[in-house]
């Protein structure tokens, strides 16, 4: 990946130094393709947070998570899944961390 392609990714994700983020879920690989882009990012354990990734094994594990962030996370606060790549993830909302992995921004708040 090329050092462009990178930068491009944080600051479509909302990467940023100082950046207050959470990342969760049971998707091991998702986590650490999300991670290679956190650098200068403070991985915060307690909220509220300004970006959250969800890496969930099943939808409803994304759903759970979902949940649990709405009261954590402030308006303009950002959450993204990461789910593996393909044809139905693959709106002007998703943005592509690797060959595997496509994060989708969501909205919880309503």
């Amino acid at each position: 990946m090329t050092s462009g392609h990178y930068r491009d990714v944080q600051a479509r994700l909302g990467v940023r130094p100082g950046v207050r983020v959470w990342v969760g879920g049971h998707n091991l690989e998702a986590k650490r393709a999300v991670a290679s882009f956190l650098t200068g990012t403070v991985r915060a354990p307690d909220g509220p947070w300004d970006l959250a990734f969800i890496t969930p094994e099943a939808p409803d594990e994304a759903d759970y998570f979902l949940g649990k962030l709405a009261g954590r996370l402030p308006p303009g606060a950002k959450a993204w899944v990461v789910r593996a790549a393909g044809p139905d993830n693959a709106g002007d909302d998703a943005v592509r961390l690797s060959e595997t992995f496509v994060a989708q921004l969501v909205s919880i708040h309503l």
